[in-house]
């Protein structure tokens, strides 16, 4: 039986997330949650080629940096727009920060109302079959302003 559109209640996910937290505060993979240094990160970028400089061939433009990042991330609450899983849970289970997602997918568009909160799960699943999940941000987006949320 497939779980594929299926639509969960608060408790639902919530239950499903601690049961997440659990099983990964259980089984930690040895490479997550692993920070790397400055040179690490500088002799990784030489062995590919690179000049050292870590991202130095990133196609985001500068203005995608952490303040904004951290600014959406603070309007959604530090929640998955999508399943509602937390910074905290995100961390906890990947070892890092939860993700901006580019609705439009347009990375040089760096305008609040293109990005949105999600979790790492949620951001890749939302690379594939891109239309629908442009509509189903968009929908959501007008919905939250609907609420009075603002943006």
């Amino acid at each position: 039986m497939s779980n594929k559109g299926k639509h969960r209640t608060t408790k639902q996910k919530k239950t499903y997330s601690d049961s997440k937290i659990k099983y990964y505060k259980l089984h930690k993979h040895h490479l997550i949650g692993r920070l790397k240094t400055e040179e690490t990160k500088k002799r990784m970028s030489l062995t590919r080629g690179g000049t050292g400089i870590p991202h130095e061939n990133s196609e985001y433009p500068e203005e995608f940096n952490d303040k904004l990042k951290d600014s959406i991330k603070e309007r959604d609450n530090y929640k998955c727009q999508n399943c509602g899983m937390t910074q905290e849970e995100h961390y906890v289970i990947y070892g890092r920060d939860i993700e901006v997602h580019h609705i439009d997918y347009d990375k040089q568009n760096c305008n609040k109302e293109n990005l949105i909160t999600a979790c790492k799960q949620c951001n890749i699943r939302a690379n594939f079959n891109r239309e629908k999940w442009e509509q189903y941000y968009n929908k959501l987006r007008r919905r939250n302003e609907n609420q009075i949320v603002i943006w």
